[in-house]
């Protein structure tokens, strides 16, 4: 039998599980740099929210987290909807959206037309398309931020979409498996109707490269080895600064400077060169009314249905060239075909304006 005793090596293994890594993890540098991405990122999703609910939008305080799968699903509190995408150019992995089923059917609702109170917290399938759609707006807009703050285009793949009624099994989401998982906590408020919180899911990465090239490592490291190192003999043949004899500098001679005459302005004449264009095409429309619906009403609408518009029986139409104002009318018939009659023509001031107004 040996006497021999074990190393401090081989001690640290046994009470370490064997031959088993430690977790990969993110320093504090890395976890900063990463929760100022999702403050952009998230931010740019919450304006566009925002803009498709009509309410005002925050998405802040991001708090990072390192999980594996199995801790990664003990979060998340069914029923839950998820959205994934995979990154296909700019980035590899794939991202993960996770929110709550009962704050996905108030988004629906509000989504739809309605004011945030949903008889119930289940998703038909039309208010899940219409979340699914509003979740991938957001991760859309959120890879387009990215462009800016990388300096490189980021596209994504096309959205799978999985509601959780039950907690998960160990086969969904295969792409998770084996991975370090970067978690991202972020406290969404949505006007004085949701409170709550929604998840960005990662892998380390992915994370990871976006730390990359946010803090310019690549860069940083190219640009390194760009600049050649000199010797100490070839700093030493390097002639000397010389500090000039005389401190004060010369004088100058500064003088008035001279224009020439403009010449004048060359007379236009009105109607000199329109031959050039007379045979243009302009597409004339007539505007009787408009009306703005949600998609609720549209969904509803059917043969039959009435939409009211904007104006009376006797206001006038608008006369539109190519999309700008130009005139206002009187719906006429003529020779069994409708017809405007011009009642007043804006003056070149107001279509200017218009013309302004559109672009």
């Amino acid at each position: 039998m040996s006497n021999r005793y074990l190393s401090q090596e081989e001690i640290d293994a046994i009470l370490k599980g064997g031959s088993n890594p430690e977790p990969e993890s993110l320093s504090a540098v890395q976890i900063d740099a990463l929760g100022e991405v999702g403050n952009i990122s998230m931010g740019t999703a919450a304006t566009t929210l925002s803009q498709l609910l009509n309410q005002r939008v925050t998405i802040t305080t991001p708090r990072v987290v390192v999980l594996q799968k199995e801790e990664l699903f003990d979060q998340f509190k069914v029923p839950y909807l998820s959205i994934m995408v995979n990154y296909t150019e700019g980035l590899t992995g794939f991202n993960l959206l996770v929110i709550k089923t009962t704050d996905a059917a108030l988004i629906a609702d509000l989504m739809m037309g309605g004011k945030g109170d949903p008889a119930s917290g289940a998703l038909d399938e039309i208010q899940l398309s219409a979340v699914a759609e509003v979740m991938n707006q957001m991760i859309g807009s959120a890879a387009t931020s990215m462009y800016s703050l990388f300096s490189r285009k980021v596209n994504i793949s096309p959205p799978e979409v999985v509601l959780f009624d039950s907690p998960p099994d160990a086969g969904i989401f295969p792409e998770l498996n084996g991975e370090a998982l970067v978690v991202v906590f972020f406290k969404m408020v949505i006007g004085n109707i949701i409170d709550s919180e929604i998840l960005q899911v990662m892998p380390l990465r992915s994370a990871k490269q976006m730390v990359d090239f946010l803090m310019g490592g690549s860069l940083a490291s190219a640009a390194s080895q760009a600049v050649p190192e000199h010797s100490s003999a070839e700093r030493r043949r390097r002639p000397e600064y010389q500090r000039p004899t005389n401190s004060y500098p010369e004088p100058v001679n500064v003088q008035k400077a001279q224009f020439s005459q403009l010449p004048p302005p060359p007379i236009s004449v009105p109607g000199a060169n329109i031959e050039i264009i007379l045979d243009v095409q302009l597409q004339v429309s007539v505007v009787l009314g408009k009306s703005r619906k949600s998609i609720k009403d549209i969904l509803t609408l059917g043969s039959g249905s009435v939409v009211e518009l904007d104006r009376m029986v006797e206001d006038q139409v608008d006369v539109l060239v190519n999309g700008t104002l130009i005139a206002k009318g009187e719906i006429v018939v003529v020779n069994e075909n409708f017809g405007v009659r011009l009642t007043s023509v804006l003056s070149q001031a107001d279509r200017l304006k218009e013309l302004n107004r559109g672009k």
